[in-house]
């Protein structure tokens, strides 16, 4: 019974796609969804004629110039004064989480013995 309406499904789904893809005589889908078409593309065409008198004209700064306006690469400045105002900062006001970790015995991890589970002893075979 499944396999009879899986393949009553599937042959309907292909009849279905057969039907849409027929059309009338003389007519296909562009033309019934966008019947003005051939219109439109011409509006646009003499649109698009007048406006090529325009003369084009290059530009007179390099794309880089006009997009990047005051673009200065990273090496070029001058990062000492930046660097020594971040040291003196620094040195400034350290709190005792900027020191490094001082390790003492009591940091350091202790010996684990592993439980054994509650057996006393090693295994008997």
């Amino acid at each position: 019974m499944k396999r009879r309406l899986k393949l009553l499904i599937i042959c309907c789904i292909l009849g279905m796609a057969a039907h849409a893809q027929e059309s009338k005589e003389g007519t296909s889908l562009r033309q019934r969804l966008f019947p003005t078409m051939k219109q439109d593309i011409d509006a646009i065409n003499q649109h698009a004629n007048a406006n090529n008198k325009q003369a084009v004209t290059t530009p007179d700064r390099p794309s880089k110039d006009r997009i990047f306006t005051n673009y200065k690469p990273a090496g070029t400045t001058n990062n000492a004064a930046a660097t020594t105002a971040r040291a003196s900062k620094s040195n400034a006001g350290s709190t005792a989480s900027d020191k490094p970790a001082a390790h003492s015995n009591d940091s350091m991890p202790a010996r684990l013995q592993v439980p054994n589970q509650g057996v006393e002893g090693g295994k008997k075979n």
